[in-house]
This record gives structure tokens, C-alpha cells and sequence, in this order.
């Protein structure tokens, strides 16, 4: 279905009622198991991990739920286009995440950012989860190296996120006369 009208139903009942749906069967079958620990990780255009999460956590108050915070929900002032809309997604997350018991992000300042939007709603504890590069593997480019370098670029392109700030960063290592061919794929 077309994004706009999850994005209404948020605004609407403050959750995407499409993902919520599927969230409600999932954890019909879920729970049917005998499960220890929930490990959601949750971002801004999918809300069926912490729909799912939220739903089996409410039927077993003894499983142990962690949440992975992959983006920041909602995102900061800025990025959304609508006050409403920003407003609708912090009702559903505080909502959502009142009964989780460990909440994860990628940095402190993401953490940070995520219980300030919680607030006195959240109870649990929280941490934060590095996501390091494999460094053996990783190549530092050189400032005299003019060879051609390959970039393939499989990111969204949104908000604050926009082209422009890609191309400003690929212009930089150009004007250092560094080869760069750069291929976009994905939205």
C-alpha cells in the first residue's frame, strides 16, 4: 500500500495500523513458543519489529524484551515535514516502548536522543551497541591515489539525507584528484 496512508494512520491511532495488523498475527504464532528474550530492532520505515515486541511483551510480562534502535524515532525537528505527524510517531514509540526492558542505539548521542523522546514513560534500562567497520578489511583512501575508485551508493535519499550532501563529499575527494565514479541505486 501506498506510504502516505500508513503515514495517515499514524497520525490517525498512532501506529501504522498496516504493520500492526501483521504484528497481531505474528505474535498470535509467537507465542505459541516458549521464548526467553525478544531482540526488536526497530527504524523509521518499519514498525513491525516493535509492534511484534510490544504485543508479545504485553501477553508474557515475563519475557525479557531488548529494543535496537537502527534510526531515530521520530526523527529530529528538521527532518519531518509535519509537526503532527513528528508528534503522532513520539505517542506511538512512547506507547510502543513503555514495557520494554533494555533499549539499544548505535551511539550515545542516539541514546540519548531516544530516552529524552521517552521520558518518564520508560522504565527500563538502556545501552549503547557500537556498529564497528571490519577494519582488517578496510581501505583508507589515499590523497595522492588518482586511480579510478568505484563508489555504489544503496541508501535511502530523504530529509536531511539528500543528494546534495553525498555530492558535497564526492566533490571534496574529486578536488584532492581523486577518479570517482559514483552509481545510485534505491530510493
Amino acid at each position: 500500500l501506498h506510504p502516505r496512508i500508513a503515514s495517515l494512520s499514524i497520525n490517525i491511532f498512532n501506529l501504522n495500523v498496516f504493520d500492526f495488523s501483521l504484528a497481531k498475527n505474528i505474535s498470535r504464532k509467537i507465542l505459541k513458543k516458549d521464548y526467553d528474550v525478544i531482540l526488536s530492532m526497530m527504524s523509521s520505515g518499519n514498525f513491525l519489529p516493535l509492534y511484534v515486541g510490544s504485543l508479545v511483551k504485553k501477553q508474557n510480562e515475563n519475557i525479557q524484551w531488548l529494543n535496537y534502535c537502527v534510526d531515530a524515532i521520530p526523527p529530529p525537528k528538521g527532518w519531518e515535514l509535519s509537526n503532527l505527524h513528528r508528534h503522532s510517531l513520539k505517542k506511538m514509540f512512547r506507547n510502543q516502548l513503555k514495557m520494554c526492558n533494555k533499549i539499544y542505539a548505535s551511539n550515545s548521542v542516539m541514546l540519548e536522543y531516544q530516552l529524552a523522546i521517552l521520558g518518564r514513560y520508560y522504565r527500563g534500562t538502556h545501552g549503547v551497541l557500537f556498529t564497528l567497520p571490519d577494519i582488517e578489511d578496510f581501505t583508507q583512501l589515499s590523497d595522492n591515489d588518482t586511480s579510478s575508485f568505484n563508489i555504489l551508493y544503496t541508501g535511502g535519499l530523504y530529509q536531511a539525507r539528500k543528494i546534495d550532501k553525498l555530492l558535497i563529499a564526492i566533490d571534496h575527494l574529486v578536488c584532492k584528484g581523486i577518479n570517482i565514479k559514483l552509481h545510485l541505486v534505491g530510493t
